[in-house]
């Protein structure tokens, strides 16, 4: 029994350290001007819509091989700060796990949340797609009430 815990304790210390790193979204990094995001999205080929200065829709093309209802890339201020691929239920869960393996992600207890090795993306999946935040969030210090009077 031993020998066996040893193993996978192994093979998942293996699996993390071989991870690949986090690059952003289709080349994309997180902090991305909107201008960027727009061109890099451009060149790719895929198809743009704005809703409203905060988010911007794109669609008509394919991601690791699924249909594609749309992306949206959530921006704070002029930084991009999420994506949502908006695709159905089954070709989210078969992407998320597809990009755990690739990126040996992390849970966290309690939550909906996975995080990639790198900590650079926070992972989740909701009924219409999948959610990549920015993985800042998990090291930028807490504010308190005090520091924010």
């Amino acid at each position: 029994m031993k020998k066996i815990i040893v193993f996978l304790v192994f093979v998942l210390m293996a699996c993390v350290c071989f991870a690949e790193e986090f690059q952003g979204f289709l080349g994309i990094p997180f902090g991305s001007s909107k201008a960027y995001a727009l061109t890099t999205m451009n060149k790719k080929g895929w198809d743009f819509r704005i809703s409203d200065s905060r988010n911007y829709h794109f669609y008509g093309k394919q991601y690791a091989g699924k249909d594609v209802d749309e992306i949206v890339f959530s921006f704070q201020g002029d930084m991009l700060q999420s994506v949502i691929v908006v695709v159905n239920h089954d070709d989210a869960l078969e992407i998320f796990n597809a990009m755990s393996r690739k990126y040996g992600f992390i849970y966290f207890e309690g939550t909906r949340y996975y995080a990639s090795s790198d900590k650079k993306a926070v992972f989740t999946l909701i009924d219409s797609g999948l959610v990549i935040i920015d993985g800042r969030i998990l090291t930028e210090p807490k504010s308190t009430m005090e520091s924010d009077i």
